[in-house]
Order: C-alpha cells, then sequence, then structure tokens
C-alpha cells in the first residue's frame, strides 16, 4: 500500500491511500475517472486516552461514545487554469463540476471544482457516512484544496451540526457523563502545498482525520464540571448546548468551545494565507446558499 501523510497546522491529518503498491504520484488531472472513498473521523488511539485528553490537561482523560458531524457539502477544486471539460468530467447523482470565469487585470483566470452535495451524517469514530461516499467517481490526478461544509441538516436537532457524547474523568478521577449539541456552520477548507493525489485504477481513500488537541484550549470545562460550575441534568449527564448556562469562567462555554473549535480548523499549509493586495483569504463561499441538491 502507498500512503502518503502530512500534518496540516495541529488539528487535520489528510491520509490518502492507494492499494497495489503504486509509488508515483500524478501532478495533473488526466480526465481518466478513478474509485475514490471520502471519510471524515477524529482520531482514536488505541488507549482508552483519547486524542481529547491533551486539550483540556494532562491529568484528565476523556472518551467518545458518540461523534458525529454533518456536511452539507464536499469540495475538490482542481489545479487553477483546468476546467471541467478538461479533465473529462462525467456527472454522476449529487457530484457535479462547476467551472468559473473571471478576469483580474485584464487577464482571464479559469476556476473549477467538483462538488458532492449532501447532507452527509458522518460518524467521526469510523469516518463512514450516510449515504455512503465508498464508491464516488472523480478525475484521477492532484487536487489543490478539498473542503467541507458544516451544517445542521442530518436531523441531530435544530441547526446542529457537531454532536460529542461520552464521559469526562476529572483530576479527582470522578467520571462525569457529558453531550455536547453544537451549532457549528462553517467550512473547513485544506489547502496544502502538497497536492491531494488520486490515482488512476486504485481504491483510493481520502480521509480527513481530527486531531482534537486544540478544539477546547479556549476553556477547561471538565474543571468547571468539577468546580460546580457547570451542573449535570436530572439524568446525571452535563449538557452543553447553546441553552446552557455557566458560572465563573464557564459563564460563555458555549461560545468558547465554538470558537476553539473555529480556530483549531482555521489554517492553510501555506506561508502566507493573504493574497496579493495584503487582504485575508475568506474561505467561506456563499455561491451555494440558495443551490439545492441535484
Amino acid at each position: 500500500m502507498n500512503l502518503t501523510k502530512w500534518l496540516i497546522g495541529s488539528s487535520m491529518v489528510i491520509l490518502i491511500s492507494a492499494c497495489d503498491g503504486v509509488t508515483g504520484i500524478q501532478q495533473a488531472l488526466d480526465g481518466d475517472a478513478a474509485t475514490t472513498q471520502i471519510g471524515f473521523q477524529v482520531s482514536q488511539p488505541s488507549s482508552a486516552t483519547t486524542a481529547l485528553t491533551q486539550a483540556i490537561v494532562s491529568a484528565e482523560d476523556l472518551s467518545l461514545d458518540v461523534a458525529k458531524a454533518c456536511i452539507e457539502k464536499i469540495k475538490l477544486k482542481l489545479p487553477d487554469h483546468l476546467s471541467c471539460a478538461d479533465v473529462g468530467f462525467v456527472e454522476q447523482s449529487n457530484v457535479r463540476c462547476e467551472t468559473e470565469t473571471e478576469i483580474e487585470d485584464g487577464v482571464e483566470q479559469q476556476s473549477s471544482e467538483i462538488k458532492i452535495s449532501g447532507p452527509f451524517d458522518f460518524d467521526l469514530l469510523t469516518g463512514q457516512s450516510t449515504p455512503s461516499l465508498a464508491d464516488i467517481m472523480i478525475p484521477s490526478g492532484s487536487y489543490r484544496e478539498i473542503e467541507f461544509d458544516f451544517h445542521g441538516d442530518c436531523g441531530y436537532g435544530e441547526e446542529i451540526s457537531l454532536v460529542l457524547e461520552g464521559t469526562a474523568t476529572d483530576v479527582d478521577s470522578t467520571p462525569h457523563p457529558f453531550a455536547m449539541y453544537l451549532e457549528y456552520d462553517d467550512d473547513l477548507e485544506i489547502e496544502s502545498l502538497t497536492d491531494i493525489n488520486v490515482l488512476e485504477d486504485q481504491a483510493n481513500q481520502i480521509f480527513a482525520t481530527l486531531d482534537l488537541n486544540n478544539w477546547f484550549a479556549e476553556i477547561d470545562w471538565v474543571q468547571c464540571i468539577a468546580d460546580g460550575d457547570l451542573v449535570a441534568n436530572p439524568s446525571g449527564t452535563v449538557v452543553i448546548d447553546q441553552d446552557i448556562s455557566g458560572d465563573g469562567v464557564c459563564n460563555d462555554v458555549y461560545e468558547d468551545i465554538l470558537d476553539g473549535i473555529k480556530m483549531a480548523l482555521e489554517f492553510e499549509d501555506d506561508d502566507d494565507s493573504s493574497n496579493d493586495d495584503g487582504q485575508t483569504d475568506d474561505s467561506s463561499s456563499d455561491d451555494d446558499d440558495d443551490e439545492s441538491s441535484s
């Protein structure tokens, strides 16, 4: 198996694998279709201590029983100046390719991307989704960017796009069942100097593996439970959603957690994410707000 792996920032690892011992990497899209499985998951070490532990304090333990994300759309951006026609894209159900042409400084610029429409209910513990993304056919070659659009359309509850349920253990070894229901409505845009490569005639897998080390950097919410600033419901579970009211440093715990996630997922694998006029690029796109799944 040929495995390409690179770390982008400190919150994401992209794993791209292709079977049959392939060692070559294509540098441009060639128009030949390749079967691709796309996944999205949290990292799960083999021990009981998960990747979340170091995000709180080193003495605390946190395990996940449920981790879900609702992804409205997945976008794969083609190399600059290549159109959908250039790569021989063939439209599929809920998968299409769009090419836009803009004039910049009197020069015509072309930008194309493949859009896979959901919503997709991702089990972040396994990386699998409903409906399945196991057999998406896309042109083989190198992609410069992949984007996951979060949105609350998967039936978790009104506008909820992220669900985490499990048990947190505080510094006194007391376990605390918890549930987080988060209305995270933003994009995860992964742009790497090392292209995302899809190889022809291979069983390709593209998995965005979340390392949650920084998700809770803004607030030590487990300590707030131990201090009594966050209180469990009658069933004994601490529920963190937009209706929670905490005390002390956890007064704004919901917003602090959302801010931590947003900062953890905002990155580019580039020396400079600003454009030529000094403005910072906005990774969000509003061109899809009015689109419906085809």
